[in-house]
Formats: C-alpha cells, structure tokens, sequence
C-alpha cells in the first residue's frame, strides 16, 4: 500500500507541530475540523491524544484515514 511521502510528511509535522499540544488540536492548523473530527470519532481515539503516544503503525492507519 503507497502513501505519498510528500503529504505523509505535511501531516507528521502538523502533528507533532506543538508537542505539548493535543495532537487532534494541531492537527486542525492543516486540515479541516469536520475530516479530524469525523476520523477521531470513528476510530474511537481519546480527546487528550498526544502524538508522541502512538505507534508508527498507528500513524500510517490515522494518515490513510485523514488523507
């Protein structure tokens, strides 16, 4: 399965943007609040997630999602 490295790489760094921040938060400065929400809701992750708390798996799965 490919992902194009250029926009797995724009969402590696929203993510990571502000680690003391809640990475659904940081999230919301790259893409739109409607897709974040819909993707946190669906696949039942916690509000107060972190970046630093997932795995590599876990973040090529939430990228795939976000897209």
């Amino acid at each position: 399965d490919h992902i194009d490295r250029r926009s797995y790489l724009r969402f590696l760094k929203a993510a990571f943007s502000h680690p003391t921040k809640l990475m659904k938060s940081n999230l919301l400065g790259a893409y739109s609040q409607s897709v974040v929400d819909q993707v946190w809701e669906s696949k039942k992750l916690p509000l107060k997630l972190r970046a630093q708390e997932l795995k590599p798996s876990e973040f090529v799965d939430l990228f795939k999602e976000i897209g």
